[in-house]
């Protein structure tokens, strides 16, 4: 080992003037990558942190840690910073003293920064290591001065983010996420991984782990120990965040369902990193990690900029691992994200012709066989339509769809069931499923920064009725109504009722404010004022961006957020009254039961709503019972303990009597939500409501909202019976009589699997939910909690079904606690695991 150490000490002179040389050269890109005012910002950051006077950005008070270790400002960098104070009002440079001492170790900037993926829209990730004594109260004020310089950077057009990083917490692994999606702890050795192969130091000291060989990785710390006893390496000048000793297995699943759970949002960003932790995966437990392979190569003294570029080899590594499946078709997807991260448009000439990076991608393309008609179609990426986007998504989603088969076979394969936290995997296979999974209601968003624009000047909607050759509904296209030019043309959308297809095409941004729409129909009462007004009521209510779902939400069962009801939309039953001659007070008739035929004036139903999973949901009713179902429909998603709607909107698009009728759904609506949500309730509620010439119950019990016909008393009296046995008491096996709590019921969510503990004095109880809101209840369960959720995760990452299925069900099951809150108050809470996480967001203290 001594000689080892000896030798490499001897080679260390060549090793250092490599690191020195790479990272100049690599910060030269990252300001060669930048916008003018960017590379301001970039240039100014080191000086920022290095001073603390209250006439720079960012100042928070005297005490703000302040100091860069081994930094002297260059003349340029001094000239800047008396030119931005100037700016700013103040006096000048000579009035900044020279900070006392170096609170902060060096700044980093990580990620794409200095790649060949960045481009003038890529943001700056920035590390601010500082040393660990300082105290919290102080490390509060740098923080806060992160934040303000984060804003300040962004009045400038730049994005930058800086994130805190105390070394010594690093290197034993005690990195916090403190991020708006975090699930949990970051995963340490993969996000050390990222930073070593992309960090570049704008300021402060230099990373010890680059002069370490890649073949003593595993003897990182003797090796260092002997570099700073040596003499050679000074310990002032070099930081330490550590070095690798073996990335777990739970570390690659968290990493990889953390990776497919930001390609919801952001699908052309994710899916190389996606495919990256694949990679890893499959190589494990002998994973060659990028960042030791990179600096492998440059000791070895390759001076090819691509392959010394830490994005490329990503590339490289997918493809090499694709390539080694046959996966060629993913390979392709791969290349094409590689290629549109870039930004260059290859297709058409540019400027930056002679530039490495152009020439470098250019190169590339020619290597995969890329023609002018790739590229051009690439290229134009800004002006896809719903045809070119719609294939996008489906490639896109077929990925990640693969990529978490495999995931759920590595973990399977490597028994990783007891170390995956059900809150981590609640969270976020909440959100696969609420924007993978196609429900008949769901309105599914296509576009998730695929396009910047879907919109369409000319839309059509064609109404077909039954018994035709085509099915029965809503077809949408994008053309006028002119025969010529829709025949042979292809719809954009289909579906069974209007507003769903109108909802969609509002949604994913095909219909806006400046759509010309033409109607064509054959069996309603549509006309296209009542269109033309639909489409601006929907656009008035929801728009078309929403904000993220926080984690918070995806933790507990879904509720009703927004609720618009559309009424008589495609039938109108009141144009029978446009000529009549009134001779009543119609003020007085109940439009339930108008007039002296006691019509009903409701035929026609359509409820929009979103939920708190950022879930979009149309379901459509007609028929004089429209109403009534509607209601039911609504109401048995509201869970008993579930908040009313922070929204409703009313729309009705009846010819006569408009007003009443809006009036008469709202007022019966309100009445129904509050009789569902009501929560001192011990028993069913009735409430008796006229239809035309019939009475329906509409019934409000703890676990559903029902309704039954009733003719008479008698009618009346036998539902009211029924409704009371069938919510009393549920009997289970051996075990005797068993009440579930109304809280289960309370907070079923249809759709989903749900686990409710109720931890009794002396007993446990487990109250099982079916997707179906079916109870199943096992007293006194004398096993362990934690056991049995690891269990339950273990059925379903070892199912065979769910690596061969040509769907997979994100679906999976939900965990919670019945909590006592004091009197006759319960509640549920998120089950929450001692196991420490494993899928969270891979930053470390986010500011």
């Amino acid at each position: 080992m001594q000689r080892s150490v000896d030798l490499q000490i001897a080679q260390l002179t060549r090793v250092k003037q490599r690191v020195v040389n790479y990272n100049q050269l690599r910060l030269s890109r990252a300001e060669a990558g930048l916008t003018t005012v960017g590379r301001r910002v970039f240039r100014l950051l080191p000086t920022l942190f290095h001073f603390n006077h209250p006439e720079l950005p960012g100042f928070v008070s005297l005490d703000t840690p302040s100091g860069i270790a081994n930094f002297e400002p260059s003349n340029q960098q001094l000239s800047l910073t008396e030119e931005l104070i100037r700016n700013m009002g103040g006096a000048g440079i000579e009035q900044l003293p020279s900070p006392q001492q170096t609170d902060i170790i060096g700044l980093y900037c990580m990620g794409s920064t200095a790649s060949i993926g960045q481009c003038s829209e890529s943001d700056l990730d920035i590390w601010v290591c500082h040393h660990c004594h300082l105290a919290p109260a102080v490390l509060e004020s740098l923080r806060l001065k992160c934040e303000q310089l984060t804003a300040w950077a962004a009045t400038m057009g730049v994005e930058a983010n800086f994130f805190l990083v105390n070394p010594e917490q690093f290197r034993s692994g005690h990195n916090q996420v403190l991020s708006e999606d975090n699930c949990g702890s970051a995963q340490h050795w993969l996000l050390l991984d990222e930073f070593y192969r992309s960090a570049v130091r704008i300021a402060g000291r230099h990373l010890v782990w680059s002069l370490i060989p890649a073949d003593q990785e595993a003897n990182y710390n003797e090796v260092v120990e002997g570099f700073y006893e040596s003499g050679e390496v000074d310990k002032s000048e070099w930081l330490d965040m550590g070095g690798f000793s073996g990335v777990p297995a739970e570390e690659y699943f968290g990493a990889t369902l953390w990776q497919l759970y930001k390609g919801i949002d952001s699908p052309y960003k994710a899916v190389i990193k996606t495919l990256l932790m694949e990679a890893y995966s499959h190589e494990y437990p002998h994973s060659k990690l990028l960042c030791v392979e990179l600096k492998r190569i440059l000791h070895e003294g390759c001076d090819d900029p691509l392959l010394l570029d830490p994005y490329y080899r990503m590339l490289l590594k997918v493809t090499d691992y694709l390539e080694s499946q046959g996966d060629m078709q993913r390979l392709d997807l791969a290349r094409r994200c590689f290629y549109l991260k870039t930004h260059e448009k290859l297709s058409s000439p540019d400027r930056h012709e002679g530039e490495w990076r152009r020439q470098a991608i250019r190169e590339l393309v020619d290597s995969w066989g890329w023609d002018q008609e790739k590229l051009r179609h690439l290229d134009n990426r800004s002006h896809w339509k719903v045809e070119q986007v719609r294939v996008a998504y489906t490639e896109l989603l077929d990925t990640q769809l693969l990529s978490f088969r495999k995931l759920i076979q590595f973990a399977r394969d490597n028994d990783l069931s007891d170390a995956i936290n059900p809150e981590d995997i609640s969270i976020l296979s909440r959100k696969l499923y609420s924007a993978f999974e196609s429900l008949p209601s769901k309105i599914n968003l296509i576009n998730p920064q695929i396009s910047p624009d879907l919109h369409e000047p000319e839309i059509t909607l064609i109404e077909v009725p039954e018994g035709r050759k085509v099915d029965a509904g809503w077809y949408l296209y994008k053309r006028p109504l002119e025969t010529s030019k829709l025949i042979g043309a292809k719809p954009q959308k289909h579906a069974d009722s209007l507003l769903k297809v109108m909802s969609w095409a509002h949604f994913n941004g095909v219909m806006t404010n400046d759509s010309e729409l033409y109607l064509y129909r054959q069996c309603s009462a549509l006309d296209l004022r009542t269109l033309q007004q639909c489409s601006s009521d929907l656009r008035n209510c929801f728009p078309v961006r929403r904000p993220a779902v926080d984690k918070q939400a995806l933790s507990r069962p879904s509720q009703i957020g927004q609720l618009a009801v559309f009424i008589n939309l495609v039938a109108d039953p009141t144009v029978r009254w446009r000529d009549r001659v009134i001779d009543f007070d119609v003020s007085s008739h109940d439009v339930l039961k108008f007039g002296p035929e006691q019509q009903c004036l409701v035929t026609s139903i359509d409820l929009l709503y979103l939920n708190s999973w950022n879930e979009l949901h149309v379901t459509s009713f007609s028929g004089e019972q429209a109403l009534l179902d509607g209601i039911k429909a609504i109401t048995n998603k509201m869970s008993k303990h579930a908040s009313p709607p922070t929204q409703i909107d009313l729309f009705c698009y009846s010819e006569q009597f408009s007003s009443q009728i809006r009036r008469r759904v709202q007022g019966m609506l309100q009445e129904s939500i509050e009789h569902r949500l009501h929560r001192d309730c011990h028993r069913p509620h009735l409430m008796v409501v006229p239809i035309g010439r019939d009475k329906y119950g509409l019934t409000f019990s703890a676990k559903e909202v029902s309704s039954q016909q009733i003719d008479n008393s008698v009618d009346l009296y036998r539902h009211i019976s029924k409704c009371k046995r069938e919510h009393a008491a549920v009997q289970f096996d051996d075990s005797g009589e068993l009440m579930v709590p109304k809280v289960v019921e309370a907070n079923a969510s249809e759709g989903l699997v749900q686990y409710f503990f109720e931890q009794l004095a002396d007993q446990l109880n487990i109250y099982v939910v079916d997707e179906n809101n079916r109870v199943e209840a096992y007293g006194d369960y004398n096993g362990s909690r934690e056991d049995l959720v690891q269990s339950v995760n273990r059925f379903f990452t070892s199912s065979e079904q769910a690596c061969s299925a040509e769907q997979v069900n994100f679906n999976l099951p939900q965990f919670y606690d019945i909590v006592s809150m004091g009197s006759d108050d319960v509640q549920v809470q998120p089950y929450r695991s001692c196991r420490q996480s494993v899928a969270a967001e891979p930053v470390p203290q986010a500011v």
